[in-house]
């Protein structure tokens, strides 16, 4: 058994912008979905951005008020998309952020994309199974692993997490249509399969009250018209 599935869930955390803005702490304020979340362990990339989101958070989860344990942290080489898969870094580098869906209907996508996938859960797998990772266990242990990377890569590592968890055709048609935002993150139930997009609050109540708005301006649709055939 690959030693992510001894947790109950893992979550793909994409980073912020590099260099991170003085709005930091606010904009993670707002990110309750991470700070709910029972973590175990904090990975990341090496790349600076990923690596300094990680600290940062982790920091700041670290001295929330339930006082919760330190958290284990380590690098995941292969989680950064520079030198792992020409293919892939030439896609990124003309498509841009797009879901991973994209990228598999090129020629040559999802090949290079699950490759890079099974290689960042084989690394994962080693980070997990070494030493420093059970000398760290204690009874408090949350259940959770994240990984903090780079969205569409980290969509490429969830698919392959989903893929090994029985996920549903529809969870993973989920992942490959994800569009994954800043201090977003991907969040999968290793016991259920189930997945979720993890959003800032505040992005979750704008697209609500935008689905609302529409709502309402269908329902008055009808009034409107009907009002216009007396009037005439």
């Amino acid at each position: 058994m690959h030693p992510l599935f001894t947790h109950v869930c893992v979550a793909f955390v994409h980073t912020c912008v590099w260099p991170l803005s003085s709005s930091f702490n606010t904009r993670f304020a707002r990110a309750a979905w991470f700070t709910k979340l029972p973590l175990r362990a904090i990975l990341s990339s090496p790349a600076r951005r990923a690596a300094e989101t990680a600290m940062r958070m982790m920091a700041a989860y670290e001295t929330e008020e339930s006082k919760r344990e330190a958290l284990y942290l380590r690098m995941v080489e292969s989680s950064h998309p520079a030198g792992m898969s020409e293919t892939c870094e030439s896609m990124f580098e003309t498509m841009g952020y797009s879901p991973l869906q994209k990228f598999f209907d090129a020629d040559g996508g999802e090949q290079a994309f699950m490759d890079y996938g099974d290689r960042v859960c084989e690394e994962m797998g080693r980070v997990m199974n070494g030493p420093a990772f059970a000398e760290t266990a204690t009874e408090n242990d949350g259940t959770c692993i994240a990984l903090f990377g780079h969205a569409v890569f980290l969509n490429a590592i969830a698919y392959k997490v989903a893929q090994a968890a029985g996920s549903s055709d529809e969870m993973k048609k989920f992942l490959l249509d994800m569009d994954l935002g800043e201090t977003q993150g991907i969040w999968i139930n290793l016991e259920t399969g189930e997945c979720e997009h993890k959003k800032v609050e505040e992005e979750v109540a704008a697209k609500e009250e935008a689905v609302a708005e529409l709502s309402e301006v269908a329902a008055e649709a009808p009034v409107v018209e009907a009002a216009a055939e007396v009037v005439s």
